[in-house]
């Protein structure tokens, strides 16, 4: 059978862990929609306010604006699979809270503190995730892995009400809130096996990591100083912007301007969704594309004109497509925007800015929601529209060259690092390790340069990293041996003092000029913390060494 093409759907469902950690995030999500009708009909059969629905949104809101920057700080200091374990089964604990307060009949207001507390650890959730797809898929699957998990929320955005609504028909909220907690410890499970995924930063023991406001300034600083970075989160922020004020206007959309009753506002989404299946088949080839960020651009100017052309119609079937186009262009941009962020975004940074980038979005939202009836009752409704539409489509016009200039640079970047995977692929010092750990390890090789005499590291140093040899020669010698052994392209050396942690065993000189690739020691060794033994040539290689300089190191077969 012919192996599917990199870049489609076919070829991201290879990645055996990653599937794992998209059937948690589907259970979850479909657990999530549930909850969200379910929460509306039991704080309205409660209290018969709308008030407290409108206290349960802005709750959420202003526990994603806090919760952001911490849950990014989390995803880059701790493992992120042991991370989401966690989290998923404190949000199970917090469901399980809510359903014995509405089977109980206990206060409402508990029960909201819950949910905000829920919804929190739900913020610092979504970082590890992200953060979590590059390492499991390739560079080339990335984009369609990213596609795939958008099309599960859409699915999920179906599905997820759908089924809340039948739950509450046939049983009561209390059942919907149980279900929810159910999925989350699935969603646990599911996790477990998706393995090691790492950290952001390598583990430190020599030193207390940063606090957590240094931690998320470091991230701040990141958004203001890694090119790219800056122009991204003011286009997201833009849409969320423009999102804030649809939410609220929707409403009078439906029923001044359409003429419709309530369920208009269940046609317009429903149109969102639409478009967004019908879309997110094809964002993950948009993402992948050179064009990148011009598409991200055209997504956002896209989302924005069709808002902001329910400003000049009163026809029904004209706004449903409207809505349709909009959804369509949304999950295009959501595909474009997390894929270019993983491929712009260092890895030992991406948790703490996508979740500065959340938290931003959040905070934008709820600015605009408090905006937008102002608006109306200032001037008029249109006007409200044409602020949220045309807002986004001048910032997309605006930073279209910055965009473009992202995916100049991750293209030409992905170029340049296609040639070291093949080289560490060859080696063998590294097993069968698989395109995923070789691009990770590939971004963070170095290549320098060294004349003739020039010594690499010396007999009794610490060691630091470790080093392949790509043109000429070096010298390896001993104060006991003398020169031990010279070697040559594709030849490796320093393992020994990083895997048996302890100083340089010889010295290492350039015998001509030589051209190193090097590997940082931390990054190395993490590669091969999945092996249940070494792999068979570094492990016959570092023995023949051993048994030169120190014999007494050797271990028995």
């Amino acid at each position: 059978m012919r192996a599917p093409k990199t870049g489609t759907f076919r070829a991201a469902w290879r990645h055996r862990r990653w599937r794992a950690l998209l059937a948690g995030y589907t259970v979850s999500s479909i657990g999530d929609f549930i909850y969200f009708v379910a929460i509306v009909v039991y704080l309205i059969d409660e209290t018969g306010s709308a008030g407290w629905v409108a206290a349960s949104f802005i709750a959420r809101l202003a526990a994603a604006t806090a919760c952001g920057p911490v849950g990014g700080v989390l995803a880059d200091r701790f493992d992120r699979r042991r991370l989401m374990v966690g989290l998923d089964l404190a949000r199970a604990v917090g469901m399980v809270g809510v359903t014995v307060i509405a089977v109980g009949g206990g206060p409402p207001v508990v029960a909201l503190v819950l949910v905000t507390v829920t919804t929190g650890l739900g913020v610092a959730y979504r970082p590890a995730a992200v953060t979590a797809t590059p390492q499991l898929v390739t560079e080339d699957d990335l984009a369609a892995a990213n596609a795939a998990e958008a099309t599960v929320y859409q699915l999920a955005w179906f599905i997820g009400p759908a089924i809340g609504g039948a739950i509450i028909a046939v049983a009561d909220t209390s059942l919907a809130f149980g279900i929810n907690a159910a999925t989350f410890v699935i969603s646990a499970l599911l996790t477990l096996g998706v393995g090691d995924i790492g950290r952001g930063s390598p583990e430190r023991t020599d030193e207390r990591p940063p606090s957590m406001l240094t931690s998320i300034v470091e991230g701040a600083a990141a958004i203001r100083d890694e090119p790219g970075l800056a122009p991204l989160m003011v286009l997201t922020v833009a849409v969320y912007f423009s999102f804030g004020i649809e939410q609220v206007v929707q409403v009078l959309v439906v029923s001044d301007r359409l003429g419709w009753g309530a369920s208009g506002i269940g046609a317009l989404n429903a149109g969102l969704g639409i478009g967004g299946l019908l879309a997110a088949p094809f964002s993950g080839r948009l993402a992948a594309s050179p064009r990148a960020g011009r598409l991200l651009a055209l997504a956002a100017i896209g989302m924005g004109s069709t808002f902001a052309l329910l400003a000049v119609t009163t026809r029904p079937a004209v706004a449903i497509g409207l809505s349709v186009v909009e959804g369509g262009a949304n999950v295009a941009f959501d595909v474009l925007f997390i894929t270019l962020l993983q491929r712009t975004c260092p890895d030992a940074l991406l948790g703490r800015v996508y979740s500065l980038q959340d938290g931003g979005a959040a905070l934008t939202q709820l600015c605009a929601s408090i905006v937008a009836p102002i608006v109306v009752a200032v001037v008029s409704l249109q006007a409200a529209i044409v602020l949220g539409g045309g807002s986004l489509v001048i910032m997309g016009v605006v930073l279209v060259a910055p965009l473009m200039a992202i995916s100049a640079r991750t293209e030409a970047e992905r170029r340049r690092l296609a040639p070291i995977v093949a080289r560490l692929g060859s080696l063998g010092i590294l097993g069968d390790a698989g395109p995923v750990a070789l691009e990770r390890m590939a971004h963070q090789v170095r290549t320098v340069e060294l004349g003739a005499g020039t010594t690499v590291f010396a007999e009794g140093n610490q060691p630091d990293d470790l080093y392949v040899v790509t043109t000429g020669e070096v010298v390896v010698a001993s104060v006991a041996e003398g020169e031990i052994r010279r070697l040559g392209p594709d030849e490796w050396f320093g393992e020994i003092g990083l895997l048996r942690r302890m100083p340089r065993t010889a010295t290492v000189i350039a015998f001509t000029d030589v051209r190193l690739l090097v590997l940082p020691g931390a990054v190395f060794v993490d590669a091969l913390t999945d092996y249940e033994r070494l792999p068979d040539a570094l492990a016959r290689t570092m023995g023949q060494r051993l048994a030169r300089t120190h014999p007494d190191l050797v271990e028995p077969p």
